[in-house]
């Protein structure tokens, strides 16, 4: 995120700055700023680019949301922040979409049932 990367910039910046100053006995130049900012923004990049790597793949895997009410910056509660895995899930909501339950079956809509009969001619 943002929060490293701009602190890590922000130290290396006006540290850089601060050793000039003491080893210069000076104000650095606009081409000294210039060079710090440059370099504290190329170290801080190095540096907080694996994290942002690891939190990207997490998003995407579902282990930290990315929006809404389970979003890490609202909820704090941690592990009801994780998603249930395939193994995880009830068995009713790993079956196919074959098993229907003779409820299920009823409620099906003329436009699906025409759809799931041209599936089956098809595939005997």
């Amino acid at each position: 995120g943002i929060l490293p990367y701009s602190g890590t910039a922000f130290t290396i910046n006006e540290q850089a700055k601060l050793k000039i100053t003491r080893i210069m006995h000076r104000e650095p130049t606009t081409i000294e700023r210039l060079q710090c900012g440059a370099l504290s923004g190329l170290f801080a990049q190095t540096l907080t680019y694996p994290l942002e790597v690891t939190r990207r793949r997490m998003q995407t895997i579902g282990i930290v949301p990315t929006s809404g009410s389970e979003s890490a910056a609202v909820n704090f509660t941690g592990v009801s922040q994780l998603k249930p895995s395939v193994d995880e899930m009830p068995a009713e909501q790993q079956r196919p979409q074959a098993e229907l339950t003779s409820q299920q079956q009823k409620t099906i809509t003329p436009s699906q049932a025409t759809t799931t009969a041209t599936a089956n001619a098809t595939t005997s």
